[in-house]
């Protein structure tokens, strides 16, 4: 059974609010824009229209430190509305920070919607999130869901997400991740692993191009005329971590017998 988190306060930063349990890999916070007493709840979390999930991809050094960059990233953005904001290698030295943030204002209803499209990459993938994308607290996972038609974009093209739309989970496994089910179809005219780009490559030099290199692609799965689904999960701009971003035949902390493929 998974324990219910909670937001702890940090001491040498009484605006920013550590999850636990903690995550096993990266970070997860949340940004109150004031104290807000020892702990907070995830109702009370969500309930701040002023407050930002915080997720970075490796602890931070310096507490004080980000808390003072994240609330200076979203001074800046202030208009917009940010209600993720994910970090990548929180150093001491901002200047190395690369960021993304999810834009979302609260109606007068209190439901949140997502104000400008959001392409939150990973290398040559990225997770669309559309404009007016409704976010709603989970129950499962304790996170963000996603309500839209989101999109997986591919070195070849473009995956449908789930109708069920993504998620952004508060619990492990894939906190603070991105989570979404891509569902492959038999029916479709083109070979998912063809669109997602898998294959072995091997390079050597260029003939024509000194010093320069080329690629030679070999595709090693097909399709095989079978349906199924992939489970991603995505950390914006995190491409060397396989605990962060990775596709998986199984949803993530889980296993099974996966689909029968052709391989070459």
């Amino acid at each position: 059974m998974v324990d219910i988190p909670v937001f702890q306060q940090e001491r040498a930063a009484p605006t920013l609010y550590a999850l636990f349990p903690a995550t096993s890999a990266g970070w997860a916070g949340y940004w109150n824009g004031a104290d807000g007493g020892p702990t907070l709840s995830l109702d009370q979390a969500w309930a701040n229209r002023a407050g930002v999930y915080v997720f970075a991809s490796s602890p931070p050094t310096d507490v004080a430190g980000l808390a003072s960059v994240v609330a200076s990233l979203i001074a800046q953005r202030v208009a917009a509305g940010v209600r993720v904001l994910w970090i990548v290698n929180p150093s001491p030295s901002p200047s190395n920070w690369q960021t993304q943030c999810l834009l979302a204002q609260c109606g007068p209803s209190g439901d949140w919607q997502v104000t400008m499209q959001a392409i939150l990459p990973a290398g040559s993938y990225a997770l669309v999130v559309p404009a007016g994308a409704q976010l709603v607290q989970s129950t499962s996972g304790y996170g963000i869901a996603i309500a839209g038609a989101a999109t997986f974009l591919t070195p070849a093209g473009a995956l449908p997400v789930s109708t069920a739309g993504c998620s952004i989970p508060l619990a492990a496994p894939g906190t603070g991740c991105l989570s979404a089910v891509l569902p492959i179809s038999a029916a479709s005219s083109e070979d998912a692993f063809e669109l997602l780009g898998v294959a072995l490559r091997y390079a050597y030099p260029a003939k024509k191009r000194r010093g320069a290199t080329e690629v030679l692609p070999m595709p090693i799965l097909a399709q095989n005329a079978q349906s199924f689904s992939l489970y991603l999960s995505l950390f914006p701009r995190v491409t060397e971590d396989s605990t962060l971003t990775f596709l998986a035949f199984f949803p993530p902390g889980s296993q099974g017998s996966g689909p029968t493929l052709a391989s070459f």
